[in-house]
């Protein structure tokens, strides 16, 4: 993977180099300022960019806003360091579609989650097209193999995935290939404790027996072990229902309005976690990690609705509690919580959500497609648990917020707009 690194600063750029270099293995192009920037993009194939906004001759903004203009590079990842934190900059920045927003001090734990973004998904397009194919998925006519040690996560997993198509489970590696041997499929899940043959070797075992013919495999892991090298995909192991829900369907073939808002823009659940640690960690200068929480109570809530095509209504569900809005808040707004008002808790909250829904309204303007963002409106409530939507209908996620011991959770739920049929979508 080909990194460019533009900052004025030297010292900035060799610890980033020296990060890089360390943790994945990258080429690196270093430059100092905008003019280089660009030239090196026009001179040069390159996967990532890492681009400070405050430099001489061209700043950050100004490359950002060609590389989203030109052809050839509007789709290149790009993250931003920058001690830029008003909410008036980060919107700007955020309708250009930046991949992360690291705030300097430069910190390696805010930096190399995004960086290691971009390398999954370099590694995944350097794999042949055919066995990276994503039209293969579960479904009624198209079974699927799991392959995994443990016997409860085994249960977990077929237990739901078998409502979308038939599941086959084996409890090893050895189990696996008899069974692909015996009735070979085009989607398998590789997990882990699986005795003889580890998921390397089965993995390729099981390319060799399929030689030729489709196949999808997907490696099943920790958050924080490497993936098969072997697997076009990853899915990350939780028992935690909503978020191996969320997870999945990529790899089910569903119908629902949900669905139809995911072939327009992309998965929406990778969108809904993207665009939350990137508004989020950019407004309270801090990593944010998607959590596996069964459950969370509420009792503030920031609502809005993007309506797209005038056909589908997506509504987006910012809430957390009042302890968790007020620490939030309080880091936001660069204060100490107790001297937070009601009002200035629930007005932090809300320009959250304006910032979250405008960077998924700015996905659709992304793909050219027609779609109106509504302005979040805040309320408190007694407090709730906050529910999962109905399958195809909608996504919940939770997030932390290490730095102040926050959470907070996303909901997003996609219906038919008054008045439309769904199947206009």
């Amino acid at each position: 993977m080909h990194v460019l690194v533009c900052d004025d600063d030297a010292s900035t750029r060799y610890v980033i180099k020296r990060l890089l270099l360390q943790s994945s293995g990258c080429r690196i192009t270093e430059c100092a300022d905008g003019v280089e920037c660009l030239r090196a993009l026009e001179q040069t194939g390159v996967d990532l960019v890492i681009l400070d906004i405050e430099m001489p001759n061209l700043g950050g903004l100004e490359v950002l806003e060609s590389i989203r203009r030109s052809e050839t590079h509007q789709a290149l990842p790009v993250i931003l360091l920058t001690a830029e934190r008003r909410a008036e900059v980060v919107s700007k920045l955020l309708q250009f579609g930046v991949l992360g927003y690291v705030l300097k001090p430069l910190r390696s734990e805010r930096l190399m989650p995004f960086v290691e973004r971009v390398r999954r998904s370099y590694r995944a397009k350097a794999r042949p097209a055919a066995a990276s194919d994503e039209t293969i998925r579960l479904d009624p006519d198209n079974p699927a193999l799991l392959i995994d040690g443990n016997a409860d996560y085994r249960h977990f997993f077929v237990s739901y995935a078998e409502r979308f198509g038939p599941v086959i489970a084996a409890d090893s590696g050895l189990a696996g290939l008899a069974q692909f041997k015996r009735a070979p499929v085009n989607l398998v899940f590789v997990g882990e404790s699986l005795g003889l043959i580890d998921s390397d070797l089965l993995c390729r075992k099981l390319r060799l027996m399929r030689a030729g013919q489709p196949l999808r495999i997907v490696s099943i892991h920790d958050a924080h072990a490497t993936p098969d090298a072997g697997a076009d995909d990853e899915l990350p192991r939780s028992v935690v229902p909503d978020v191996h829900r969320a997870e999945m369907r990529r790899f089910l073939r569903l119908t629902g309005p949900l669905d139809r808002v995911s072939g327009l823009i992309g998965d929406m659940n990778e969108l809904m976690v993207n665009a939350a640690m990137q508004v989020f960690g950019m407004m309270l200068d801090s990593q944010v990690e998607a959590a596996d929480l069964p459950s969370y109570g509420a009792e503030l809530r920031a609502a809005g609705e993007i309506t797209v095509k005038k056909e589908l209504a997506i509504g987006v569900d910012v809430r957390m509690s009042r302890a968790d809005g007020r620490r939030i808040a309080a880091r936001m707004m660069l204060t100490e919580p107790e001297g937070l008002s009601d009002d200035d808790i629930l007005a932090s909250v809300q320009e959250l959500a304006n910032l979250l829904m405008g960077r998924l309204h700015a996905r659709f303007g992304e793909r050219q497609i027609a779609s109106e963002c509504g302005v979040p409106k805040c309320e408190t409530f007694a407090s709730q648990m906050v529910d999962v939507p109905e399958e195809t209908h909608g996504l919940r996620r939770v997030f932390t917020v290490p730095a102040v011991q926050g959470t907070f959770a996303i909901v997003v739920r996609a219906t038919r707009a008054a008045g439309r049929e769904e199947a206009a979508a």
